[in-house]
């Protein structure tokens, strides 16, 4: 009878053992996700003198991994809108003359490597240096859109931080 309780109690104690390590599936959407996380403004130094570099800090999800171009005809970019403040207090959107400068191809790496995979969910952070307007005369109050496209050209959602100087060296973080 001993012996029996101590079976019983092995059994019990095994089973709660393989549930509390098996992890529920979550299923994630195959449109891309990004939250905004920081954003960096600095001065550097180049060729030229010094000029603002901006580094733009997010994380991403995508429940089908289907990120970054993997060859010439696939396109899986970031793409930005910049939105400066006019003296009425109301924003605008800044247009680069070359559109170019406001998409950024998303690179193909291994870890993207997902086609194959039991578990296609796709999740990091990534860094990207993006282009600042040029045209800073009277332009100081600004904010940021960004949003990605995955392969299968899905958008994610739209994220936006909060308004910032670009005269200044800023940190801008999350909310």
């Amino acid at each position: 009878s001993i012996q029996k309780l101590w079976w019983i109690g092995g059994i019990l104690f095994i089973a709660g053992c393989l549930f509390a390590g098996c992890k529920k599936s979550v299923a994630y959407s195959d449109i891309p996700e990004v939250h905004f996380q920081k954003l960096e403004i600095k001065d550097t130094l180049d060729d030229l003198g010094i000029s603002k570099t901006c580094i733009l800090y997010f994380s991403f999800i995508d429940g089908n991994g289907d990120l970054g171009a993997r060859n010439e005809g696939s396109r899986s970019r970031l793409y930005t809108y910049w939105f400066q403040k006019l003296q009425d207090g109301s924003y605008e959107r800044y247009h680069f003359v070359d559109d170019d400068l406001t998409q950024y191809e998303i690179p193909y790496g291994e870890a993207m490597n997902k086609d194959e995979a039991y578990n296609k969910v796709l999740r990091g952070k990534a860094r990207a240096v993006i282009s600042m307007p040029q045209n800073v005369a009277g332009m100081d109050t600004v904010y940021l859109e960004f949003y990605i496209a995955d392969r299968a050209a899905n958008k994610s959602n739209l994220e936006q931080t909060s308004n910032f100087s670009i005269l200044k060296d800023t940190v801008l973080l999350a909310k």
